[in-house]
């Protein structure tokens, strides 16, 4: 009798423990909200690897949460702290200068997703190492790391472990990401992993020192952006690189073929006031966007740092907007509301340098080859806001078009709004195998904190909710005339599985207001 009765109790005692365990972290009076959420949220620790403890903060969707997918941001730096992007990209709140209120984002990705903000690797944030406080990292060991930290939080979620996962970030996170999915699939996880999708992301970390000196698409970048003379592009170039047989420029900054020559070339004095973005008013914040730490390709002695070492002591315009969530998260009794530990850093920074996080240097070209061939991983999407010289569009752009897969459809504008005549979001390229890339008209490094929509747009897409590029026909082979009216073609979702093409025609005569009529032939199927 003891033993059946011990066969039906255990099951349930398990139960009540997961559910327990998860709503003992839900969050149940966060500081500086005016008004009462939609939403459920929790924070606290995920058990990463031994000793290892990494802070998290999870948003319920505000559409359908039980079946919403579930999305990971990671930011890059590395050890920058993915509260970061929360507070000033696209998470739930932004909060004023002083560190005192908080504000709804409309914009917010917990619209439409569950989403995860996790501080990675130990050291970065509120997480930490309990046997060492200064503790050791590299991009293996943060894989590693990470991927425990996300069963954790899938054996406290377990009711979320069958919805569609994707992993996010951006900078850094091009090292973070990608190896992350890898280490799931590796480890045959029932995580169900359906895409990745990164932002100015830096991909090719074989140079030791790939944010110290410049590449030819950053040259290209400043050349184009007219931030360089061509007569000091075309010196350096000539001086530093050497062509091949196929006549292409083969240049390597860091070890070039004559390094005296390629030293000699003098460095021109341009002053910008922001690297993530580099047509912004607003001087950079000395905390950086994403933790990254860039010396430029220009002058240091006239320029630059000088510039930014003296924009601690100037006002900012009135518009300049500077968030106090490092005020915030400092705060005694929102540390207790996000129950922070005791063994957690004493002070909350976005970024603590990279002092103990060692750089394993390769290329990432064969990480997103085995996601795509050996994985058959449903989407990887690439996104770059077009300002930004820190991780510029050119180099990105160039990485994925040397992965080699096949253009599905032409490099074309996409919009905001996802509607043909609506505001133009930037350039779309789709290929083959479910890889896309494209631009952001106008953003910086952190593409969310300056084109807010465009960002939840590019969300959408990644989890098919919408399309970045419209359907409109631009071109009808052997159509020998101009046509006077908008026409567009391509699949509808029906039942599961079902996708029905249609070719739409708008009318002559006020297509905003005239009749919509849809044309079905018989059949069924055979005739016509």
């Amino acid at each position: 009798m003891n033993t059946l009765l011990l066969f039906y109790i255990l099951p349930i005692t398990i139960y009540i423990n997961c559910v327990y365990t998860a709503n003992s972290d839900e969050i149940q009076n966060l500081p500086g909200l005016p008004e009462p959420v939609k939403f459920r949220q929790y924070s606290g620790y995920l058990n990463a690897t031994k000793g290892r403890h990494h802070f998290y903060w999870y948003f319920e969707s505000e559409q359908d949460p039980q079946n919403a997918p579930v999305v990971l941001w990671l930011n890059g730096g590395p050890m920058c702290s993915s509260l970061l992007g929360m507070f000033t990209e696209h998470g739930p709140y932004t909060v004023d200068s002083k560190g005192i209120k908080l504000t709804m984002n409309k914009y917010s990705w917990n619209k439409v997703v569950n989403i995860i903000y996790m501080e990675s690797p130990a050291g970065a944030g509120f997480s930490y190492d309990e046997n060492y406080p200064e503790p050791l990292n590299d991009n293996n060991t943060t894989a590693v790391a990470n991927y425990f930290a996300l069963e954790s939080f899938f054996d406290k979620y377990p009711h979320l472990k069958k919805n569609a996962f994707y992993i996010t970030g951006e900078s850094y996170g091009g090292v973070y990401v990608p190896m992350l999915a890898n280490e799931i699939f590796t480890r045959k996880s029932s995580i169900n992993l359906q895409g990745i999708a990164i932002g100015n992301g830096l991909f090719d970390w074989s140079a030791a020192d790939v944010l110290q000196v410049p590449t030819l698409s950053q040259y290209d970048f400043a050349l184009g952006h007219g931030l360089i003379s061509h007569g000091f592009y075309q010196q350096k170039i000539s001086s530093c690189c050497s062509i091949d047989q196929d006549n292409k420029w083969k240049c390597d900054f860091l070890n070039p073929v004559n390094k005296t020559k390629c030293d000699s070339v003098k460095k021109e004095p341009v002053s910008i006031m922001n690297l993530y973005n580099i047509y912004s008013d607003c001087h950079l914040d000395m905390e950086p966007v994403n933790g990254s730490q860039y010396d430029p390709f220009y002058n240091p002695n006239t320029t630059n740092h000088k510039l930014l070492k003296q924009a601690q002591n100037t006002n900012q315009p009135d518009y300049c907007p500077h968030s106090g969530h490092k005020e915030y998260l400092n705060r005694a009794d929102v540390r207790q509301a996000l129950h922070v530990r005791n063994d957690a850093p004493k002070q909350w920074s976005a970024y603590k340098g990279e002092k103990g996080y060692t750089k394993v240097l390769r290329n990432g070209s064969q990480t997103f080859v085995d996601l795509i061939e050996k994985y058959r991983i449903g989407k990887i999407l690439v996104y770059n806001g077009d300002f930004d010289s820190i991780c510029d569009f050119i180099t990105d752009a160039r990485f994925v078009e040397g992965l080699g897969y096949r253009y599905t459809e032409e490099y074309r504008p996409w919009t905001v709004d996802g509607k043909p005549d609506g505001v133009e979001g930037g350039f779309v390229q789709h290929y083959e195998r479910g890889l896309s890339y494209l631009t952001v008209r106008g953003a910086g490094h952190a593409v969310p904190t300056y084109k807010p929509e465009a960002a939840l747009q590019i969300l959408k897409a990644l989890l098919g909710y919408t399309k970045l590029n419209p359907d409109e026909i631009l071109s009808l082979p052997r159509l020998d005339e101009p046509i006077k009216f908008r026409q567009y073609s391509d699949y509808l979702d029906s039942t599961t599985g079902r996708h029905q093409f249609y070719w739409y025609h708008e009318s002559e005569l006020d297509p905003e207001n005239a009749p919509v009529v849809l044309w079905l032939n018989g059949g069924p199927i055979l005739y016509i």
